[in-house]
């Protein structure tokens, strides 16, 4: 009974981490629910259990038509032409799936597997010519830790996806070993994976060889308990993409409260009509499709009935990727000009000093949005004191200040291009602070405006503006990019020699790469902890606190900012763009940085220095050992040495 009636005595936090837990999934009854908003996600999470289960069956009821469908092929082609010609009205999709299943005598057999692999029954063994290296797929072997052939370092832990996959197929495994427990009179429990094999293959899915050790209790006739070892093998099936088609007044971007739309990011009926005028051909090769009515969702003008109301209502298809082919290339022109490039993008870039490095983000700027004419503004925020270096004018041969330099580049711009009020300098005399310039932007925009928080040192291309674009969903989502960070293009050794000796890394001079869009192993990697670039609507900015303005010097307020979208009901969309890049810098680590804020400053310093693989060749070659052993002595000393100075102060 405290099975299925459960009650979680986590008080507060009860039923708030992970819901896919054998406790929840066999309870009819969870107790205590604190909170309405923990009962609608426990509400959607018992709904996609129910989607997971569907599907489940609807790929077992194909995997099952497909058997059938190849047996008669086989046995029979004469009985499979009739089949296939003798149709009704009212079964006129299936039988195009039967089409679709059906095996053409004259394709290859691999092929043949291959495009309908979803119905295939799960097997280790794969269908393509393992005589060939790259057709095969290595198994990992995994204890504690995970030994892979495919990694820089060979041996790492397993990631929380793995361990989430693994607890889950250990589950699904004893549930059904338990099935009919009752019956038999015993009962197997879990108790460890010794070791296992695991492999990912991008057409099939995830296979697993797994080493279990379980206990058998028997409880009926003669009592025993006894360790059992079982080999299990599993592989997590992929399914077919299955996508959703709104038509355009159902789309994500006119969602919206009626009190926060604009009428003039909604399509007009002219739009439509125009559109579909444009791509008759298109709409005629889609309306021969299995899914002709939404074709006419899509592409035909909505007709109004005389209280000006849509006399159709909005239908969200659900469509099955494997039956129908379609090329949406020929739409884009629509969503980009309609919806897309109207947004304005608001560049907010916190500077302070850096005058050459500020010249090439311009340049960049120059090339990706004012010569191409895109929707966008840049404000920069200056920090200048009366320590800020002087800059000296080539043409008049004077030393001048970086606002008055800003401002003149900004005059030469805006009389080339003839900008309109779309570059502003606002200047300040504090001491930098990246969060205060980032609030001081973001409050010279209304709160229905697109802004994009941006580093000096980010080289961006206009592929990136479209992602942002598109990725940032007011009062929904929020657009945190994954950005490309350049490794020191310098050689390794030399940029260890500079740690080493703890010299000022930043008044090095460092050569910059020419092509930033080179982006490979040795080059840089995927900065996956930064969270100082961002997209975000000045509205959901406001309604989850901005920045904290309190957080000074280098790091921490991205993060802090970061922490406060999770803990919203926004959706962080979070993944790698190949269209912004970490330009390399030296980095100088501030002596009056917090403890916290120290160790993070010198994690990015080290990380920055090489690949693993170019470090590995020095170390293999005996020229660097010492040096990497004082340069984490250094790390070290660096940071117990900014300890101890803190302790003797208090």
């Amino acid at each position: 009974m405290q099975h299925i009636f459960h009650h979680n005595s986590s008080g507060n936090n009860a039923y708030t981490n992970e819901l896919l837990s054998k406790e929840v999934l066999r309870a009819i009854s969870l107790h205590p629910v604190k909170k309405y908003e923990y009962q609608y996600r426990l509400h959607n999470f018992l709904n996609y259990r129910k989607i997971v289960d569907l599907r489940q069956r609807y790929l077992e009821l194909k995997r099952e038509v497909f058997k059938l469908r190849n047996d008669m092929a086989n046995s029979s082609a004469s009985t499979l032409k009739t089949t296939t010609t003798t149709r009704q009205e009212d079964n006129f999709e299936v039988e195009s799936e039967f089409e679709n299943l059906a095996f053409d005598k004259n394709e290859n057999l691999s092929c043949h597997l291959t495009k309908n692999r979803f119905y295939l029954a799960p097997s280790l063994k794969t269908v393509e010519n393992l005589s060939k290296r790259e057709h095969r797929h290595d198994f990992d072997f995994f204890t504690r830790s995970l030994f892979a052939s495919s990694y820089i370092s060979p041996k790492r832990g397993l990631e929380g996806y793995w361990k989430k996959i693994l607890n889950d197929n250990i589950r699904q495994i004893m549930d059904e070993i338990n099935e009919n427990s009752i019956e038999r009179g015993r009962l197997i429990d879990f108790k460890d994976i010794l070791y296992g094999y695991m492999r990912h293959h991008p057409l099939y899915g995830i296979d697993f060889v797994l080493d279990i050790l379980l206990v058998y209790r028997k409880y009926e006739g003669r009592k025993m308990t006894v360790p059992v070892r079982r080999h299990a093998y599993v592989r997590n099936t992929y399914s077919g993409l299955m996508f959703r088609e709104d038509n355009f007044d159902s789309s994500i971007y006119f969602q919206l409260p009626e009190k926060y739309r604009s009428g003039t990011n909604r399509p007009s009926e002219a739009d439509k009509s125009h559109f579909f005028g444009e791509n008759k051909n298109l709409v005629k090769r889609l309306a021969g499709l299995v899914i002709p009515d939404m074709v006419k969702n899509l592409f035909a003008p909505s007709k109004t009935s005389s209280d000006n109301e849509p006399t159709q209502a909005n239908k969200s298809l659900i469509i099955d990727a494997n039956l129908v082919s379609i090329n949406f290339t020929q739409t884009n022109s629509f969503y980009t000009n309609k919806i897309v490039q109207d947004k304005r993008i608001h560049f907010v870039l916190p500077l302070t000093g850096r005058w050459q490095i500020f010249t090439r983000f311009m340049k960049n700027y120059e090339d990706v949005c004012l010569k191409r004419r895109e929707n966008a503004m840049l404000v920069v925020v200056l920090f200048q004191s009366e320590e800020t270096k002087l800059i000296l004018d080539e043409k008049s041969g004077l030393l001048m200040k970086q606002s008055d330099k800003i401002e003149q580049l900004f005059q030469h711009l805006n009389q080339k291009y003839s900008l309109d009020d779309q570059l502003k300098l606002v200047v300040k005399g504090n001491k930098f602070s990246r969060s205060i310039g980032c609030e001081i932007g973001a409050a010279l925009f209304d709160p229905r405006q697109l802004i994009f928080f941006v580093d000096v040192d980010i080289h961006f291309t206009s592929d990136f503006l479209l992602r942002a674009r598109l990725n940032t969903i007011e009062f929904k989502q929020v657009y945190y990019p994954i950005v490309f960070s350049e490794y020191d293009p310098d050689e390794p050794g030399e940029a260890i020699k500079i740690l080493d000796s703890g010299a000022d890394s930043s008044a090095q001079s460092s050569r910059v790469r020419e092509n930033h869009l080179d982006l490979n192993m040795d080059t840089g990697y995927w900065r996956q902890f930064g969270f100082g670039i961002v997209a975000v609507y000045n509205s959901d900015l406001r309604r989850v606190g901005g920045f904290d303005t309190s957080i000074v010097g280098w790091g921490k307020e991205d993060v802090d900012l970061y922490e406060k979208f999770v803990k919203s009901n926004m959706t962080i969309f979070r993944s790698v763009d190949p269209g912004l890049i970490h330009v390399f810098h030296k980095i100088e680590c501030d002596p009056s940085l917090a403890e916290e804020q120290m160790i993070m400053c010198l994690g990015s310093k080290s990380t920055s220095i090489a690949s693993q693989r170019k470090l590995a060749q020095l170390v293999f070659e005996k020229r660097a050992y010492m040096k990497v052993s004082r340069v984490e002595n250094f790390f070290n000393l660096s940071v117990l040495k900014k300890i101890n100075q803190e302790a003797k102060v208090k």
